[in-house]
């Protein structure tokens, strides 16, 4: 949250807080600057003090005062920006299932794959609140999921738009096991271990049996659920947090990526319970 914002020639100061699960307020006091002198610099850290709050510079600085942040890795510490333009729209069920299907919707030019990975992405950070990343475009020749979902536990993401459907082969689950041993290797001691590999198309061809027998090839391979969900329902529980956007830190994450077949009924019900418990 925003508390105050003071502009100048010289810096741009922002003073803001978060809540955290506890509900402890904790403040922040950002400076945005380009070489910023003492006289900026010393009342800016007076305020911090002020308010008890933590500063940290933002831009292409030094100062042994306090941590500086280029603007580039402060915007993915926060998970990059989520359009509101995607997640307030009605009609995001059906314009993802266009996308999972590999048709482009009215109004929207590109590649159908390009762009469901993009709304892939942001409708998982509005969904679970937590950060995203998409490997699509900065990672390109590399092999790579589409994505992840991180903070207190990891998911990778591949999405797919089939006009016929997907099915999941065996090679398919040999590619995701190289993709999750391979972020496993690279940052388990960081983020912990990947919890469920979740993947996001317009259906899927396989009954439920047939899928669940992919499931225990993953788990065989790397101990990592893997999760389906159409890209429709994933429009689905975006308009379903729409309403209850506090939710989100409550809902038993890591339950809902343990299941086979991630939908929108399942939400709610989880939804139900926080509800009823009256905790959010």
């Amino acid at each position: 949250m925003i508390d105050s914002v003071q502009r100048s020639d010289a810096a741009q100061i922002f003073e803001v807080h978060r809540v955290d699960e506890l509900g402890a307020r904790v403040s922040y006091v950002f400076l945005i600057a380009t070489q910023p002198s003492d006289s900026v610099i010393t009342p800016f850290v007076k305020r911090a003090d002020e308010l008890r709050a933590t500063p940290i510079g933002l831009g292409n600085f030094l100062t042994p005062l306090f941590s500086v942040l280029s603007l580039q890795d402060f915007y993915h510490i926060l998970g990059g920006s989520i359009d509101e333009g995607i997640v307030y729209d009605d009609e995001l069920p059906m314009k993802l299932d266009d996308l999972g299907h590999n048709r482009i919707p009215s109004g929207l030019s590109g590649k159908a794959d390009d762009l469901l990975e993009g709304f892939t992405k942001q409708c998982l950070q509005f969904v679970t609140g937590r950060r995203s990343r998409r490997y699509g475009k900065e990672r390109l020749f590399e092999s790579v999921p589409d994505g992840i979902v991180l903070d207190d536990f990891a998911v990778l993401v591949d999405s797919k738009a089939y006009s016929a459907g997907l099915k999941i082969e065996a090679d398919d689950i040999k590619r995701f096991a190289s993709y999750i041993r391979d972020f496993n290797t690279r940052y388990r001691n960081e983020l912990g271990t990947i919890h469920s590999f979740l993947v996001v198309t317009g259906h899927f061809e396989q009954d439920r049996a047939a899928l669940e027998g992919r499931r225990g090839e993953l788990y065989a391979e790397c101990q990592t659920q893997l999760t389906c969900l159409t890209a429709s329902a994933l429009g689905e529980m975006v308009k379903q947090i729409r309403t209850a956007a506090d939710y989100r830190k409550a809902i038993a994450w890591k339950r809902l990526f343990s299941t086979l077949v991630l939908t929108p009924d399942l939400l709610r019900q989880e939804m139900e319970r926080i509800r009823k418990d009256g905790v959010a």
